[in-house]
């Protein structure tokens, strides 16, 4: 028993000193997830059926992409630097991200 009681005040140590950096405001629903790109910007997507590109240094949104008509449920990134998204509206895009 004394491993796991270790194991969760490690645990619990580690939560404790953890420190909100940024929280970026800009979508109007909730956000059902995340990507983020090698050069330093996130990818958002949200249920009021938008993606959003953020700045990560600054938390400036930088492209906010529209066209799906559902909420955007799941984003992806591509190898060559594009997103894919996953909608409520039943259809996946591919977005340039450049």
């Amino acid at each position: 028993m004394g491993g796991i009681s270790l194991l969760w005040s490690i645990l619990l140590a580690a939560l404790a000193s953890w420190i909100l950096f940024f929280q970026w405001q800009g979508h109007t629903d909730w956000v059902r997830g995340v990507a983020l790109t090698e050069d330093g910007r996130a990818v958002s997507a949200s249920d009021d059926s938008t993606l959003r590109v953020w700045d990560l240094d600054s938390g400036e949104t930088l492209q906010t992409l529209t066209g799906h008509t559902g909420p955007v449920l799941g984003v992806a990134l591509t190898e060559d630097g594009r997103a894919v998204s996953a909608s409520d509206d039943s259809t996946l895009r591919v977005w340039d991200l450049d």
